[in-house]
């Protein structure tokens, strides 16, 4: 089954996502994938963290997209990515309870870039998914996901 969470840009999904897995977790659930929880700086967001879950285990946040240049980064758009990033998603084992993948969008679904690979390989391997995305691009997600049981849900 495909869980799709779909809201408005700082509606909170992350932060949701976030707690929901560290709840999920705690009661022995084994949850793998990545939140991108948003990186604020003297309350102001300037991009986004990359917070890698493996097996049920929570890591440390890491730089994922700044609007300055970061070391081993590549720009898309109006933001620098952390390439380090979409290479621990690429290596996390679709073997757990719960696959989530944060802030899937227009780099994935329309350019084919980021976590686009390992969102294939996900929604292939048939783990159950959650896939946290804009609400604009739930109709690139229906195209992805044309004949796949897929649940839509709003934040």
């Amino acid at each position: 089954m495909i869980q799709v969470l779909l809201g408005e840009i700082n509606s909170g999904k992350s932060t949701a996502v976030l707690q929901l897995c560290r709840d999920a977790i705690s009661r022995g659930i084994k949850i793998s994938g990545w939140i991108t929880p948003a990186y604020l700086k003297d309350d102001c967001k300037m991009g986004h963290d990359f917070v890698l879950l493996k097996q049920g285990k929570l890591y440390d946040a890491m730089p994922f997209t700044r609007s300055n240049f970061m070391q081993d980064s590549f720009i898309w758009r109006k933001y620098h990515f952390n390439k380090e990033a979409f290479r621990l998603a690429a290596k996390i084992s679709t073997a757990c309870d719960l696959f989530v993948m944060d802030e899937i969008g227009p780099l994935e679904l329309e350019d084919g870039m980021g976590f686009s690979n390992t969102l294939d390989r996900v929604i292939k391997s048939g783990v159950n998914s959650l896939i946290v995305a804009r609400t604009k691009v739930k109709p690139l997600i229906q195209k992805l996901l044309p004949n796949q049981n897929v649940a839509y849900g709003h934040f």
